[in-house]
């Protein structure tokens, strides 16, 4: 069987390609520059719409770098300004540990009282002492 020039046998690939069953067609010259600049065309479409996709998550992987920038932002200011507070407290508030403050606010001396010496009567007895002298500032200063 002898070919025309014109004429050429050619499987169906793209009918395979678009899930449609193959069989084998006579396809002129023209037919097949049709097919092939179909091809060409849906592989376009396709590209685009790949590039238009990957703008999209582009443009949301950019909004979600400025919502974390602001969380990392907020975080920080958050930790300052809870550091600024625990500034203020320790320059502010006594501590209530130590003697003297024991002694102002009258608590007894030993309510408190951690075996922190190795003489914890002598602590305690330091702390009754201050406790005693916080008590008679208070009544001369009636």
């Amino acid at each position: 069987m002898t070919l025309s020039t014109d004429t050429q046998v050619f499987p169906t690939v793209t009918a395979s390609y678009r899930g449609e069953a193959p069989d084998v067609k006579r396809w002129t010259r023209t037919h097949v520059a049709e097919e092939i600049a179909a091809i060409g065309k849906r592989g376009d479409d396709e590209v685009a719409d790949l590039d238009k996709r990957i703008a999209d998550l582009v443009e949301q992987a950019s909004e979600l770098e400025t919502q974390r920038e602001a969380v990392k932002a907020k975080r920080e200011a958050d930790i300052a300004y809870w550091n600024a507070f625990v500034d203020l407290v320790e320059r502010t508030v006594p501590d209530p540990a130590s003697d003297e403050e024991l002694a102002r606010i009258g608590r007894p001396p030993y309510a408190d009282a951690p075996d922190l010496s190795k003489d914890p009567d002598a602590r305690i007895a330091r702390i009754a002492a201050l406790h005693d002298a916080q008590d008679a500032r208070e009544e001369t200063g009636r």
